[in-house]
């Protein structure tokens, strides 16, 4: 029994990894589409583009690894079946429930998995990532700046740009600031400028225009004309770090022990991180359903030589459906509590109602029902002379 789980577990742990493979390679395509235009129309270093693909993936192994999961099971367990070798295992006394431990061990790899992505992985990439978003919008602003529109920069600094040409440079600006050191609002008009950054932190140096500040206390407006001036964008990094974190880019243990009054932005959302909570808990163990509810659907009832399509399209067809109950009930708990113990149960429930039909029970169960609907049992062609 050792040398047969072994070969199984080895079989679909091998078949898993290739699929899981073939997915993230996929969606390291998909990712680097995304990101080449920084790489492109950018001074952007190739090092800053590949940081921030490997930052973009680990939010994805929580989805792709129940697909490679079934995906395995499935490939692993009808090619033995089509091999006759699940034919000879059942014939030398092994139990339907025996022959799903091997894919249960893997199951469990990918629980352990899914729970070291969600609950911290996944959060610590999406906080990391987003964090470099905002040092990419100052260091490389040129990339980012859109002609012909009003682009944020940074804190309360919005600039508008004409045309932007060859080397970075800027022409027709209008930068607005309305950051609190200046007291009252700042309007620069210029010829052309640039974007540079000076001892990391970023700058806006103009040309060629003119800087008003209006003080609506004693209703005057300044007005200085230059030929060159520099806008600085002071203390960026700190703001960077002062930036609030969203719910998917917090661990579960920080949603957990937060103190949801302990900031403007965090009051009244206690709800939204308790969901995020539960489904960051519940969600790897749907990997033991899926399994179970696959096994379930290749393993019970009769062999068949002329194929397993039909057990396969109801395997898909069911998994298929428990990903889409499990979806929506994590939407339907945003409104109402109700749907938190229903995931639970959604996902719990079927573990056991599979488990029950790759015993005796479940060959019980399907004997009767046989015999309520008057199915013949297979025919001695169809199995090799032997009811499985």
């Amino acid at each position: 029994m050792r040398l047969t789980t072994r070969y199984i577990t080895r079989n679909i742990l091998m078949s898993a990894l290739f699929v899981l493979l073939i997915l993230l390679a996929v969606i390291w395509l998909t990712q680097s589409l995304r990101f080449l235009e920084l790489i492109v129309n950018s001074n952007a270093p190739v090092s800053l583009f590949m940081k921030m693909i490997a930052l973009s993936l680990p939010r994805f192994p929580e989805i792709i690894i129940p697909v490679a999961l079934v995906a395995a099971v499935i490939f692993s367990y009808n090619r033995m079946m089509m091999d006759s070798e699940i034919v000879v295992m059942r014939s030398a006394g092994i139990s339907p429930r025996r022959l799903a431990v091997p894919a249960l061990v893997v199951a469990g790899l990918s629980v352990f998995s899914m729970l070291l992505f969600s609950t911290w992985l996944s959060p610590a990439a999406r906080a990391e990532m987003q964090d470099l978003r905002q040092v990419i919008r100052a260091e490389f602003s040129t990339f980012l700046l859109k002609e012909g529109v009003f682009n944020p920069v940074g804190d309360d600094l919005v600039i508008y740009l004409r045309e932007r040409r060859r080397g970075g440079e800027l022409h027709g600006l209008l930068v607005h600031d309305t950051r609190p050191e200046n007291r009252t609002p700042v309007t620069i008009t210029a010829r052309r400028g640039i974007l540079v950054t000076a001892e990391d932190e970023p700058a806006v140096i103009v040309y060629d225009g003119s800087r008003q500040q209006f003080d609506p206390a004693t209703g005057s407006l300044s007005k200085l004309e230059f030929s060159e001036y520099t806008l600085e964008i002071h203390n960026f990094k700190e703001q960077v770090g002062r930036r609030f974190r969203d719910v998917d880019e917090r661990s579960l243990l920080e949603i957990l022990t937060l103190d949801y009054d302990s900031s403007e932005q965090l009051r009244g959302r206690k709800h939204e991180f308790m969901i995020e909570a539960h489904k960051r808990i519940i969600m790897p163990f749907s990997a033991f359903g899926l399994t179970l509810v696959t096994l379930a659907c290749l393993l019970t009832g009769s062999f068949n030589r002329r194929g397993q399509v039909r057990r396969i399209i109801t395997a898909v067809t069911l998994v298929f459906l428990m990903q889409a109950v499990y979806l929506g009930l994590i939407n339907t708990a945003k409104d109402a509590l109700w749907a938190i113990p229903a995931l639970y149960a959604a996902v719990i429930l079927p573990v056991f109602a599979a488990w029950f039909m790759l015993g005796d029970g479940g060959y019980a169960l399907l004997n009767r029902l046989r015999k309520k609907h008057k199915i013949p049992p297979a025919v001695p062609e169809d199995t090799g002379g032997q009811t499985v």
